[in-house]
């Protein structure tokens, strides 16, 4: 990659922090009509990481006030995770996100409520993560995208055990792929 592309790459990501960063309202919510937390997942680890803590907080604490349930999940409503169907299938992925970037930032209201729920997602036997529901509340599928994104998310926590057997489960993955040179399959348990 040359000089010149990754300059423009980093201008890009410049504009569209500052693009989001004008869209936020003072309770930390991008508007009214906004109320999905797929909408919101994301932004506090982004602005975290462009140098932008105070919005980083103030996104947090509107996730925390109006998407984060008592047992610790990360719900649009209750029993509800998003419009985005892709979401009711990979429950967990948004809860990992917003438990990284609570964690990075000091924000233990937050990060730790949330990852104990993450931890009920983990199928001690295969030492991955379900995919939709959390351990024996529901097919107890264990896929790699899932798995890898909680593996990681456990390393932030310091929970090396989990994510050790995350990784070893992500290698045997690896390992029954029939050629990784022409496509990687996801498999599942």
């Amino acid at each position: 990659m040359t000089q010149k592309i990754i300059l423009k790459y980093i201008d890009s990501s410049i504009k569209a922090v500052n693009w989001l960063e004008s869209k936020i309202n003072d309770d930390g919510s991008y508007s009214l009509e906004i109320q999905d937390l797929a909408c919101y997942y994301k932004s506090p680890y982004l602005f975290y990481i462009s140098g932008k803590i105070e919005l980083a907080n103030r996104i947090l604490n509107y996730i925390k006030n109006h998407f984060l349930r008592v047992n610790g999940d990360l719900t649009t409503q209750e029993n509800y995770k998003s419009e985005n169907p892709a979401f009711a299938e990979y429950w967990a992925y948004i809860n990992g996100w917003i438990a990284i970037a609570a964690q990075k930032m000091g924000r233990f209201d937050v990060s730790y409520p949330v990852y104990q729920y993450l931890t009920s997602f983990y199928h001690p036997e295969l030492g991955g993560f379900t995919t939709n529901k959390p351990f024996e509340k529901g097919e107890n599928v264990v896929d790699v995208l899932t798995t890898a994104h909680l593996g990681l998310t456990c390393l932030y926590f310091g929970d090396l055990e989990r994510a050790k057997k995350a990784g070893k489960l992500l290698d045997k993955f690896i390992n029954i792929q029939s050629d990784i040179k022409s496509g990687f399959y996801l498999p599942n348990n």
